[in-house]
């Protein structure tokens, strides 16, 4: 866990972080199942995160992968309390791996229906709906 600890605080702007971000995988593979969700309460996933802004397709394609396998060891709960802030942010986000990320996340959330209850008191409703529309706007468009 050390070891993903110290990758994941290496993702600096001005850092290589594609290469940190393709490290990490290897990394969990010395974890057992238990290990990971264990050692993810008390690992903070922001500088992957971060990644999803640089703008450049291949560090925000491997920031989603990371995130999708981390993110799946982590309780929904968790994962809400701590990112759902950053879940909405991601909702409009330009590259479809992202918001396809974060709306998987979200129905990982929604299973539970406190959980749902608080996506719903968040308004994290809303910007799904906008999405939706707007893809429906221009798929009958296209028709």
């Amino acid at each position: 866990m050390d070891k993903l600890s110290s990758l994941l605080t290496s993702l600096e702007p001005g850092s290589d972080r594609l290469a940190a971000l393709e490290a990490v995988k290897p990394a969990l593979s010395t974890l057992s199942r238990q290990e990971l969700v264990d050692g993810l309460r008390d690992v903070s996933l922001l500088p992957v995160f971060d990644c999803l802004n640089g703008g450049e397709p291949s560090l925000i394609q491997a920031a989603c992968s990371v995130l999708q396998h981390l993110l799946g060891f982590t309780d929904p709960a968790l994962v809400l309390e701590r990112y759902g802030g950053l879940m909405v942010h991601g909702l409009v986000h330009q590259d479809e791996n992202v918001v396809l990320l974060i709306l998987k996340q979200m129905s990982r959330c929604i299973l539970d229906d406190e959980l749902a209850l608080l996506v719903i008191q968040r308004d994290m409703v809303r910007p799904v709906l906008d999405k939706l529309e707007s893809e429906l706007v221009v798929a009958t468009e296209v028709m």
